[in-house]
C-alpha cells in the first residue's frame, strides 16, 4: 500500500520539477516564447505548494519519529540521512525566501539555491520513496 507520506512527496517531486521548468523557462531561452510575469506566477504558486507539501511530509515524520522514540525504537541511520535532507531542504527554501524577497543583492543566488532545492528534493524522494515503489513494482516483475 502506498501511504499519504509517499504520496506528499510524490506531489513535492512533481511540483519541485514544475518550479526547476519554469525557472528554466524564464533564464535558460534565449527567445522568450511566455510572458515572464506568469512564469514568475506559476513558480510562485508552485514554490508556495512546495513549501506546504514539504511542512506537512515533515510534521508527518516528526510525528513517526515520536511515535518510534515513545516505543523505544531508535532512528536508523537511513532515517537520520532522510531527516537530515528534510532539514537541509527546508534551510535552503528558507535562505532562498529571504534573498530574492529581502535581500536583493543576493538575487542571483536564488537561481543555484533552487537547484539545491531541486536536487535535494528528488534525492530525499528516492532515497525513501522511490525504493519503496521500485520495491513494489519488484513484486510483479
Amino acid at each position: 500500500m502506498i501511504t499519504l507520506k509517499l504520496l506528499i512527496a510524490l506531489a513535492l517531486l512533481i511540483v519541485s520539477f514544475l518550479s526547476v521548468f519554469t525557472m528554466l523557462e524564464l533564464f535558460g531561452r534565449e527567445g522568450k516564447t511566455v510572458s515572464a510575469q506568469r512564469v514568475r506566477s506559476i513558480h510562485r504558486v508552485a514554490g508556495r505548494f512546495f513549501f506546504i507539501f514539504l511542512l506537512i511530509n515533515m510534521s508527518l515524520g516528526v510525528y513517526t519519529t515520536i511515535k518510534l522514540y515513545s516505543h523505544g525504537i531508535n532512528l536508523s541511520a537511513f532515517a537520520t540521512v532522510h531527516s537530515l535532507t528534510a532539514i537541509i531542504i527546508l534551510i535552503i527554501l528558507f535562505l532562498k525566501i529571504l534573498f530574492v524577497k529581502f535581500y536583493r543583492i543576493f538575487f542571483n543566488y536564488g537561481k543555484v539555491l533552487g537547484f539545491l532545492l531541486f536536487f535535494f528534493a528528488i534525492f530525499l524522494f528516492f532515497i525513501s520513496g522511490g525504493f519503496k515503489i521500485l520495491s513494489r513494482v519488484a513484486v510483479f516483475i
